[in-house]
């Protein structure tokens, strides 16, 4: 399956979507379980631009760079948006040369990342992180309206410390 193009994977998920009658409520979602399984399996659905060169998917580690599904595994951050995204970001600024980060960036990192349940408000959860008053992991880029990159302080030390910390103590 991964030898088809990306146009006509997305041609056979809407027919797949078609034969099992799918309601209209809930096809956006079955659309985005599909899109992420053919992401798996290494079919994208993106057409390449020139800021995005040859690359496979502008989600995937350059050669030789941890992947973010591996990255997440040994991070091991618990099940909840408040740990998870940080991570992504980390691992996004890191590896894939981001300098900041929106809503549907996050979106797409979290179809290849292998976490199965997506915040419901993504949108909530990167307020409250951005928030100094309750966790302030990421920091709102001025000038660039819905645009969040980690705090160098708080974040990038809940990912490079906090986190190893608790995982070295873990496996103790």
């Amino acid at each position: 399956m991964a030898n088809i193009s990306a146009e006509e994977f997305l041609k056979a998920t809407i027919k797949k979507l078609d034969e099992l009658e799918i309601p209209e409520n809930l096809r956006p979602r079955a659309l985005d379980f599909f899109l992420s399984e053919g992401a798996k399996e290494g079919i994208t659905t993106r057409e390449t631009t020139k800021e995005q060169g040859t690359k496979e998917h502008p989600n995937r580690a350059p050669e030789g760079a941890v992947s973010l599904e591996q990255f997440i595994r040994e991070k091991n951050p618990r099940r909840y948006a408040t740990e998870e995204i940080p991570c992504i970001v980390y691992w996004a600024e890191k590896y894939d040369s981001k300098t900041a980060v929106n809503e549907e960036d996050i979106r797409g990192y979290y179809r290849i990342s292998g976490i199965k349940n997506w915040p419901a408000r993504l949108d909530q959860s990167l307020r409250d992180l951005s928030s100094k008053k309750k966790y302030g992991m990421l920091e709102i880029v001025e000038g660039q309206p819905g645009y969040y990159r980690l705090s160098r302080r708080i974040g990038c030390h809940f990912v490079e410390v906090k986190l190893v910390n608790r995982n070295a103590a873990t496996t103790k």
